[in-house]
């Protein structure tokens, strides 16, 4: 599974609407596990969303971002990235009075291993069932 990160620097007094932007070329696949980490001291004034082509991705509420002081943001997730289409955009900006640095991590998994730890998991549910048919009791 290809795991990637990103560091982007966000200098002090970048205003929303003069957010930077970085881009991350990723797999195409099923992204499945997003990390943002935040160091101390940005106190919730260093922003961050992510975007693929138009689409804000990350937070999913359209006028939401992350902001954050001494945490990391981490969650699993199934959003599928297709081939030609897989760079994602990282907006930020920093309304503070010094530069912070945010730590993007995104896992990509093939579509095929996704489908294959599905399918195992649907066969084991069928063999218990099958079990319990033949008296087995857990």
């Amino acid at each position: 599974m290809p795991h990637y990160e990103k560091r982007v620097s966000t200098p002090a007094g970048t205003a929303k609407k003069d957010a930077q932007q970085r881009y991350l070329t990723i797999d195409s696949g099923i992204i499945h596990r997003v990390s943002i980490r935040f160091r101390h001291g940005p106190n919730d004034l260093c922003h961050v969303k992510i975007l693929q082509g138009a689409n804000q991705i990350y937070p999913t509420n359209k006028r939401g971002d992350y902001a954050s002081d001494g945490e990391t943001i981490s969650f699993i997730d199934h959003y599928k990235i297709r081939p030609g289409s897989n760079w994602l955009t990282i907006k930020t900006w920093n309304t503070g009075k010094f530069s912070h640095d945010i730590i993007i991590r995104i896992s990509v998994m093939k579509e095929e291993h996704l489908n294959a730890a599905a399918s195992l998991e649907k066969l084991a549910d069928r063999i218990t069932r099958l079990l319990r048919l033949w008296g087995w009791r857990e």
